[in-house]
């Protein structure tokens, strides 16, 4: 016999009926022939075929959204697709979600060593450590700006020395480096006579993140000031 496919011929034990017989040596040809016959049979009928493709996908989406109605999310109660999924896929589910593992874990640990898991490189004390040097990470807006300002200066490739803004302000006495008035140290961001830390140098014209080139300025006279220089100030 000769594969309709490739053309090679083969032999068969075939005994049943006629019409029944193989035509393909084997089935990897016979599956390139399904898939000819597809995409001729898509070639000569467009139309149906998108029909049926789009009769298809709403079968699907129809079948997805049945699936999340059967589930809700354990953690803000939405529905949840995908069938392996642990939570909606929400931010804050997402968080609740690895909190609960990461609490799970912990409990695990304890459990099976008599004590709480503490990292090799931190001790007990380590969050208290951290935040009487450095302000909370969360809570202290004026800690959040030296960083932001660290952080701008290090993707400028600039110097980059780390210095609190509360040292630079006593340095100076607490006296605007721009306009030579008093600063009151009682005010805070976004009032226009706060205390800002102003470049002398600006980063984007070259200057260093360093106390040399650091001084005080109410915040309104920083921005008035830009990206200029002292010496291009207008009179």
């Amino acid at each position: 016999m000769t594969c309709e496919e490739c053309g090679a011929g083969f032999r068969t034990t075939w005994r049943g009926r006629p019409d029944r017989k193989p035509k393909f040596c084997s089935g990897e040809c016979r599956r390139l022939a399904a898939a000819r016959r597809s995409r001729e049979w898509r070639a000569s009928h467009p139309e149906e075929y998108a029909a049926k493709y789009e009769a298809e996908l709403e079968r699907r989406r129809k079948a997805t959204l049945d699936r999340a109605a059967a589930r809700s999310c354990p953690y803000c109660g939405g529905p949840m697709p995908p069938r392996r999924r642990k939570y909606c896929g929400a931010l804050k589910c997402k968080g609740a979600y690895h909190r609960e593992r990461n609490r799970e874990w912990m409990r695990k640990y304890k459990a099976e060593h008599g004590v709480p898991y503490v990292a090799r490189y931190r001790g007990p004390d380590h969050v208290e450590k951290l935040n009487a040097l450095t302000g909370s990470r969360s809570d202290d807006p004026a800690r959040k700006q030296e960083r932001w300002q660290r952080r701008r200066a290090q993707k400028l490739a600039t110097t980059v020395e780390k210095f609190r803004h509360e040292d630079v302000y006593e340095r100076d006495g607490w006296i605007c480096g721009l306009c030579r008035e008093p600063v009151d140290r009682e005010l805070r961001y976004p009032n226009p006579k706060s205390p800002s830390l102003d470049h002398v140098i600006p980063l984007s014209r070259g200057g260093h993140h360093v106390l040399e080139n650091v001084q005080l300025a109410h915040l309104t006279c920083n921005v008035k000031k830009q990206a200029r220089i002292a010496e291009e100030e207008p009179a």
